[in-house]
């Protein structure tokens, strides 16, 4: 008996409540947007997770958890561009490329 609690306690700490949205920025050329801030606002909690792209243009944000996002990017010399409705689900990696414009 105890170790079948013990091997159910083990299982249950096992158990993932999130998920991962990455992507790359580019700007109309294709070519990649280093330093743009990326904000996933969940629409449910309106909690927000925070990154930043790279210098290939990559982002991550790690242990999201489920539900509905709005995806907001910004950066130096673009207009803003926001994805909404970014639907996460658990244990699933979401990827969401974006693609900004030239600000004026």
């Amino acid at each position: 008996m105890l170790v079948a609690l013990a091997a159910l306690a083990v299982t249950l700490f096992g158990q993932a409540t999130d998920s991962n949205i990455v992507g790359t920025i580019n700007d109309p050329t294709g070519a990649v947007v280093t330093n743009a801030k990326v904000v996933a606002t969940n629409k449910g909690t309106n909690v927000k997770y925070e990154a930043t792209s790279d210098a290939v243009g990559d982002y991550r944000l790690n242990n999201v958890p489920v539900g509905l996002y709005d995806i907001a990017v910004t950066a130096a010399g673009f207009a803003p561009k926001t994805v909404a409705d970014v639907q996460l689900d658990l244990n699933h990696t979401s990827s969401v490329n974006v693609s900004l414009s030239v600000g004026s």
